[in-house]
């Protein structure tokens, strides 16, 4: 079980999600145990909150002086992220059914509107030489091949918290674009075997599996959103079959006609249809209308586009008693998960912080990484906590630096007063049976000058600040 007491590896911020989840339970019988030693409950701990310190890596942690608990070595960490038998991508999505169970349960209205969203970010791994499974791929981002990996997400919202529920690590499913393969040692029928061949697989047949993995799973959800990348017919049809609608973007040289066997026209030509039945005179929304796409009915909602008025922005539901101001209003709701990315490389390591060659332990910080921010986000969410998630590192960073101190202060007092104690009864000047009473006496007087001394030093600093301003 992780200890109660506030150390630098259990941060008061986030003991009390750990204490929801019971985390040491939850790990154990998802088969994260170990032989001996410390348990692998505290390793995780551990590699959970190294990089909250504001190091890049665990290497410059454990190398820090901040590191001052011998329990946990560096080998150990590593070796439990190697290990391919830990299932990470289970850990993740067993901690975040659990938070959004408890949201859907406990916190959140009726009326809110949960959707599933999907979207990938790069990973680059620029020197990675004979790293399994590097490959080449597109950075839609900065518009260039990259060398490295994609990090395809499934997310939950319900338009107030964003969650990374399930996560693959995507190498290319085109054998041409691969620098180097998997290793030929690990046994497909594995569970390292399998996440190796996910690795290869086309994306949209990871979505629908993943969609399959969240149901089943238990999350309620109403939509899908994601951007025009993943749109297509057959993943349309895959997701109704699912039972879920579909809100995306598209692209703009798709074409949708207005009657089941008409024409198919332009999304500019829909546009100056739309012109000729009246005017819209919603702020941004050039018009609506009901419209097919390969015989599949859908709603089109032509947007303005904010950043160039020259261009179209349209946005697809497969819901069609949506308004328009609804579609838009919960398609803006994506966005979050491009938030998410930025947090996870920005603050927990995302693409900074592995540089090993093997693929499970690749994928095991990549995961580390989604479950730092589902934890974060879900300790924000609690504590209804305004900050954003910048905000939120930065103050933990401070709180974790400002305990190893506490620490040493807290440590000092015990250690005086023990040594108080005994020195005052070898010298029989306490009269049996009150010693208890006379520590209590040295504790409160010591306290009391501590607490005078620290505001003292508080005052004079915020003097000198006045007198600079």
């Amino acid at each position: 079980m992780i200890q109660q007491k506030s150390t630098p590896n259990n941060p008061l911020f986030f003991k009390s999600v750990f204490n929801f989840l019971d985390l040491a339970s939850l790990m154990s019988k998802l088969g994260f145990s170990k032989r001996s030693g410390v348990s692998a409950c505290e390793v995780f701990v551990v590699s959970f909150s190294a990089i909250m310190y504001g190091y890049k890596n665990l290497y410059q942690f454990f190398a820090s002086p901040i590191h001052q608990d011998g329990r946990v070595s560096r080998d150990s960490v590593y070796r439990m992220l190697k290990k391919p038998d830990y299932n990470w991508a289970l850990l993740l999505k067993t901690i975040v059914v659990k938070f959004i169970l408890f949201i859907t349960g406990e916190v959140n209205k009726p009326a809110q509107r949960c959707c599933l969203v999907v979207d990938d970010t790069c990973i680059e791994r620029c020197k990675s030489q004979k790293s399994e499974l590097v490959a080449k791929i597109w950075d839609h981002v900065d518009h260039r091949f990259i060398r490295g990996y994609q990090n395809l997400v499934l997310g939950w919202t319900d338009g107030f918290s964003f969650f990374p529920l399930i996560a693959r690590l995507i190498s290319s499913s085109v054998k041409e674009n691969r620098y180097f393969e998997a290793s030929l040692k690990v046994d497909g029928r594995t569970k390292a075997g399998r996440l190796r061949k996910d690795a290869v697989t086309k994306k949209p047949d990871l979505v629908l599996r993943m969609c399959r993995d969240a149901l089943a799973a238990g999350i309620k959800a109403e939509y899908v959103l994601f951007d025009s990348w993943f749109f297509s017919q057959n993943m349309l049809a895959q997701l109704h079959t699912l039972g879920l609608r579909v809100i995306s973007l598209v692209k703009t040289n798709l074409k949708f006609s207005l009657q089941r066997e008409g024409k198919a026209l332009t999304q500019r030509q829909i546009q100056q249809e739309l012109k000729h039945r009246r005017a819209y005179k919603r702020k941004g929304i050039l018009g609506e209308t009901i419209a097919y796409f390969y015989g599949i009915k859908v709603k089109l909602v032509l947007v303005r586009n904010q950043a160039n008025p020259a261009k179209l922005i349209t946005i697809v539901s497969t819901d069609l008693a949506l308004s328009a101001e609804d579609i838009v209003q919960t398609y803006i709701c994506r966005w979050k998960i491009e938030t998410n990315f930025f947090a996870q490389k920005q603050y927990f390591g995302l693409d900074s912080e592995c540089q090993a060659h093997n693929f499970d332990t690749i994928n095991a910080f990549m995961q580390l990484s989604n479950i730092r921010y589902a934890i974060a986000e879900f300790a924000r969410r609690l504590e209804q906590d305004p900050r954003t998630m910048g905000e939120l590192f930065r103050d933990t960073r401070e709180i974790l630096h400002a305990l190893p101190f506490v620490d040493a202060i807290n440590r000092l007092m015990e250690a005086v007063n023990k040594n108080l104690r005994e020195q005052l009864l070898a010298a029989n000047v306490i009269i049996p049976g009150k010693e208890d009473k006379v520590m209590e006496i040295i504790d409160n007087t010591l306290s009391s000058w501590l607490n005078g001394t620290i505001r003292y030093i508080r005052d004079k600093i915020n003097t000198l600040q006045l007198s600079l301003t």
